[in-house]
């Protein structure tokens, strides 16, 4: 029982790393727009 605990709070910190990745991505490409957008 413990052992698939364990496993499940890996599994939710690493979905939430993989999240944590997105949005920075997300938010990288977001600014880089921005910025064309007010040098256009």
């Amino acid at each position: 029982m413990r052992f698939y605990l364990q496993l499940f709070w890996s599994g939710l910190i690493g979905l939430f790393v993989i999240a944590a990745k997105l949005l920075a991505i997300v938010r990288a490409v977001f600014m880089k727009l921005e910025k064309n957008r007010l040098i256009s």
